[in-house]
């Protein structure tokens, strides 16, 4: 991986959802049953929680398509996949096109050995390591899936779960270089990838101040 040092002091900046009413993000990038994942853990995250210096992988390309609209999504509402507030490390980011590197869900700030809870009810459509990373995919429905990563101690693929049931545990390693964070997406039909951020609709965001 391509290393780029950022020299000087960076400005630390965090959004941070305050718990008003429900709502927390989610899926991202695995198929059903084997199907493998289609967004690699290693995909280039730039830390909004931590930038004093940066590691920025070289570009991956992903298929599937991604949209950036930012319009809430109303019928949707999410429970946070982490214990306290939700404090975004690394925001979505669609890419120009479809093939171009971006960052397809967003990362949120946690803690190894979290629990990791269902966004939704919903199914268990993947649980296992894929390239190290472990990974969990729930499906919402027929037209809506939730992924989380890294995961450890998964529950099963088939699993049914309701919303704030446990998945895993959050584990090291992931997206993030400087702090600890869990990545999660959101995938409508077969593979659009959408900000996971426009189903916590209703809840508080803020700016931290870092330093």
């Amino acid at each position: 991986m391509r290393t780029r040092r950022i020299l000087g002091t960076a400005l630390l900046v965090a959004l941070v959802v305050g718990s008003q009413g429900a709502a927390a993000p989610a899926p991202a990038t695995v198929g059903d049953g084997a199907e493998p994942v289609t967004e690699p853990v290693a995909e280039p995250s730039q830390s909004g929680a931590l930038i004093l210096g940066w590691l920025v992988g070289d570009p991956v390309r992903f298929p599937g398509e991604v949209t950036g609209l930012r319009a809430p999504d109303a019928a949707v509402r999410w429970s946070p996949p982490l214990p306290g507030p939700v404090v975004v490390v690394d925001p979505f980011r669609p890419p120009a096109k479809k093939w171009l590197p971006g960052h397809r869900g967003v990362d949120l700030l946690g803690a190894v050995g979290s629990p990791v809870t269902a966004v939704d009810d919903g199914v268990v459509s993947y649980s296992g390591v894929i390239n190290g990373v472990g990974i969990v995919a729930v499906r919402h429905g027929p037209d809506l899936r939730s992924t989380y990563q890294p995961v450890e101690d998964r529950v099963g693929t088939g699993t049914v779960v309701a919303a704030g049931d446990r998945v895993g545990v959050l584990g090291s390693g992931g997206h993030c270089v400087l702090v600890t964070c869990l990545h999660l997406g959101a995938i409508r039909g077969k593979e659009t990838y959408v900000d996971p951020m426009l189903f916590l609709n209703g809840w508080e965001l803020s700016l931290l101040p870092t330093g």
